[in-house]
């Protein structure tokens, strides 16, 4: 803790007696900005200075509004500490018992033990409470000394596991209460919250008193077995209850949750588990893997979170990985690894039950990344990777400072009104590491289809050169505007008419034979019932490709930026684009604010997958925010991405569609192109985004490209269906491109056909938006200033907010584009830098933060865009 944190506490413990909040607010402003950078959040929220009341009487450390979120955090977090609408919903506490602490994942420790002991658990250990000692009880703080809380009793949820030692019939002998804050009372006078199973063991209550009012919120039938491990979740609202047990939500359910205990008796008693507040009423039986929440958990996302989320940490020196998911008891499963990129498995483990593994074998090498995959043993290949799980990790990760080498193709009627935006752009990509080229090339004819083929053979040549000059280095193509649209196959990846389909990745192919890509088969098609859309065509020698699949592996990720034909928008194409790149590069100076979480859902009922077809999205969704940013739940949550308050990075949706539309005829639901007309709506950053028609992105008004034309959201769109999500390089500061051009190049392996009608396509896959953004961007320095001096050249900057002082410093003689040699072998650790040996002439100098960062997959150091000053 720092001296000014410290020093804050000690001022509030001495003048709070005297009710002296003015002086002490006046003090704590004082110091508002470094106390911001000093402090932190176990959710790894920005921070912000603390504002205080002018009256001083809003204590820091306190929840005014009771939403699981004290007054200091909201004030960090930009919500209303007096709405409890207003909040960050974050998961509050974790426990997993693994061993005899009984520490909380955040440190939490018990306020209260006796009689506790860990037995062996499917995810490691469990707690179980002595049987043989009378009183055995085990408790924690509702909220911590520093105000953070472990548990709200008003809004939020608690889920853990517990296995009885006896079963329904036979029962515990007398009420046996599994988790509660305060305790019962004949009056209802002294406050409870909690839920227990009656002497029988038949039913299970969730039940509140406070005030001499008593409510039972939900009295359901149960039927568990003596050893078998059930699931249980508590969610509640202030309109709301409900009990789940292994998934299915228990019947009836309840209307409200009121009254609750008051503050001081929630302070006093804490939470109990597994016994009352005064070690009776025992549950007789193990618990594991509680977590407690300030909201309601999505139902799909919590059932699924159990079949597809995979995280890891690494450690370098001895190498090792720990890998960490989630699993029913039951289930078995069998662990692979390869190095990057390869193509053959070595298995780990088979038959193997648990929720984590650390592979610590002889071949693991620093400077090394590999792949992980673990999936149900026994394997079904009919649903194949569905139910994999996957993640990547680097062991001891070199720093990246060349990113490769970038193409940008430019709309030739478009180039002259962007000049200026280009060239910032240009210089943004430098500053991230890339070394540029651009060419113009023709613009697609949408009138006459004729006139393409030519001119998508131009750009394919363009790109061809490019790869020959630059060999692997060249890493991605940018399309700018409106350049020519390769089309290819008949085929029907959203189970609709048969048609070709847009293929940009064609141009990402530039290692191939002559008969990797043809034109020689006759395609006729059919009418599209659904919508009356008349058959497409392709023909032999219209300049449409026959492939419905890739023929080869890719060499170069390819990205679309393109606002032609969106009249709904409301916009110009021009002014579209400059939009675009201005809020691109805001983003890559972290100025956009995304928190790292996302939202996803979908809206299909019926159908295939179990019955459930809206899985595959949420599949798409857990295995790579798990991979991103850890095991936590709440760092996705099952709600709208469009109609949500809060932001996210990324959004997961689907439902039914139309070229320009999501959620089709779903008054709720239901997105399109029009509601992106205003610019200043706050939607993700990135999508992923399913449903009928509208990956066919070329459509006029088409929702994938309209979603990027906010000012301050959209950057990246793609349309998902049928193919491996395999994105969890992000994790690890790859490029969106690279991501992909990953998950392309691997589609054959372990691949799920869950619809006739997909046959392995995978033509369908682009990526709208810049295939060169990362998901972690980090505020660069600012105020850089350079001047000759007698010892050299003297560069001086100042750090960014909540920096730890770490950079890099490079040089070019040659102007933007040339080659930028770096100065600084090793981190610098100060705001000014001397060159002693300039070379004469014009220089260009560029320095840039580094930060370590952690994710769902390890940690690496990241760098952020470069801030540049020019010498004469």
């Amino acid at each position: 803790m720092s001296l000014l944190k410290q020093a804050a506490k000690n001022l509030d413990m001495l003048f709070k007696p005297m009710r002296l909040y003015p002086i002490l607010a006046l003090l704590l402003g004082l110091g508002a900005s470094l106390f911001s950078s000093c402090t932190s959040s176990r959710e790894g929220v920005s921070q912000e200075p603390l504002k205080r009341e002018a009256t001083g009487q809003m204590d820091p450390k306190a929840d005014s509004d009771y939403d699981g979120r004290a007054n200091a955090q909201e004030q960090r977090e930009g919500t209303d500490p007096k709405d409890p609408k207003s909040v960050r919903f974050v998961r509050l506490a974790y426990w997993r018992f693994n061993d005899s602490s009984m520490e909380g994942l955040d440190g939490q420790q018990p306020m209260d033990r006796q009689g506790v002991g860990t037995v062996p658990s499917f995810s490691g250990k469990a707690l179980r409470l002595n049987p043989e000692v009378s009183d055995a009880r085990l408790r924690y703080r509702a909220v911590e000394p520093d105000g953070d809380a472990n548990i709200n009793l008003r809004s939020g949820a608690v889920r853990f596991w517990f296995r009885p030692d006896w079963s329904s019939g036979e029962g515990p002998g007398a009420n046996a209460q599994l988790i509660g804050v305060g305790k019962r009372s004949a009056d209802a006078s002294y406050g409870y919250w909690g839920a227990y199973v009656n002497p029988e063991g038949t039913h299970i209550s969730f039940v509140t008193e406070a005030g001499g009012r008593k409510q039972r919120h939900v009295r359901a039938k149960i039927d568990w077995k003596e050893g078998g491990w059930y699931e249980i979740l508590l969610a509640y609202t202030p309109s709301f209850v409900a009990v789940e047990v292994n998934d299915e939500r228990l019947r009836p359910t309840g209307t409200g949750i009121a009254p609750i205990p008051p503050r001081k008796v929630r302070n006093r008693s804490g939470i109990s588990l597994g016994s009352n507040l005064d070690g009776n009423e025992p549950a007789r039986g193990a618990f594991d893997e509680l977590e407690t929440f300030n909201y309601r958990p999505g139902a799909a996302i919590d059932r699924y979170s159990l079949d597809f989320t995979l995280s890891a940490s690494v450690r370098a020196s001895p190498p090792r990985v720990h890998l960490e998911w989630k699993n029913k008891p039951s289930e078995s499963v069998i662990i692979k690894r390869r190095r990057y990129g390869q193509q053959e498995w070595t298995t780990l483990a088979t038959d193997y039950q648990g929720w984590s593994y650390t592979d610590a074998g002889d071949l693991l090498s620093p400077g090394e990344r590999y792949e992980y995959l673990i999936h149900p043993d026994p394997y079904d290949p009919a649903v194949g990777a569905l139910f994999d799980r996957y993640v990547v990790c680097d062991i001891a990760p070199e720093i990246v400072h060349d990113r490769g080498h970038v193409l940008l193709l430019v709309d030739e009627t478009l180039a002259p009104q962007l000049d200026g935006a280009l060239t910032q752009f240009r210089k943004t990509l430098v500053g991230d590491g890339w070394q540029v080229s651009s060419e113009i090339v023709p613009r697609h004819d949408d009138d006459v289809w004729s006139n393409n083929p030519p001119r998508i053979e131009r750009v394919k040549k363009r790109v061809e050169k490019a790869y020959k000059a630059h060999g692997d280095h060249l890493k991605a193509v940018m399309l700018l505007g409106h350049v020519p649209i390769p089309f290819s196959g008949h085929m029907r990846p959203d189970g609709h008419h048969d048609r070709p389909w847009p293929v940009d990745f064609y141009y990402g192919d530039t290692v191939y034979e002559p008969d990797d890509w043809t034109d020689k088969r006759r395609f006729e098609g059919r009418r599209d019932r659904l919508r009356n859309i008349p058959p497409v065509p392709n023909r032999a020698g219209d300049g449409k490709f026959d492939q419905q699949r890739f023929p080869s592996s890719l060499e170069v990720a390819v990205g679309r930026i393109d606002f032609a034909n969106l009249p709904a928008v409301g916009a110009s194409e021009v002014a579209l684009l400059k939009r675009y790149l201005r809020k691109n590069r805001r983003y890559r100076r972290d100025q956009l604010n995304f928190p790292k979480r996302a939202a996803a859902t979908g809206f299909m009922g019926g159908g295939k997958l179990g019955g459930d077809p809206n899985r595959l999205i949420y599949s798409y969704a857990l295995k790579n925010v798990s991979a991103w940013f850890g095991l936590n739940q709440a760092h996705l949550r099952q709600v709208d991405c469009f109609r949500d308050n809060n932001r996210y990075l990324w959004g997961f949706q689907f439902g039914a569609g139309y070229y320009d539309e999501i959620g089709v005829g779903n008054r709720v639901h239901g997105r399109s192109a029009r509601d992106f007309r205003s610019p200043d709506k706050a939607y993700p950053a990135f999508y992923i985004l399913d449903g009928s028609y509208f990956g066919e992105w070329h459509q006029p008004d088409n929702l994938l490209r309209s979603v990027l034309a906010p000012r301050d959201s959209g950057l990246l769109s793609i349309w998902g269906r049928w193919f491996k999500q395999r994105w969890q390089s992000l994790a690890l500061g790859d490029t969106m491109g690279s991501s992909v051009l990953h998950a392309v190049n691997h589609l054959g392996e372990h691949n799920y056909v869950l619809a006739e009608w997909t046959e392995g396509y995978n033509l369908h896959i682009a990526i709208l938006g810049d295939p060169t953004l990362r998901l972690y961007p980090v505020p660069p320095p600012h105020d850089l200033r350079g001047r000759r001096s007698p010892e050299g050249v003297r560069l001086q900057w100042a750090e960014p907010a909540q920096d730890d002082g770490r950079y890099f410093v490079y040089r070019s003689s040659d102007g933007i584009n040339g080659a930028f040699e770096r100065l600084t072998p090793a981190l610098l650790k100060s705001s000014q830098f001397i060159d002693p040996d300039p070379p004469d002439g014009k220089l260009i100098y560029q320095v840039r933060t580094a930060r370590e960062v952690s994710t769902g997959s390890g940690r690496f150091t990241n760098l952020s865009q470069a801030s540049f000053v020019g010498i004469p």
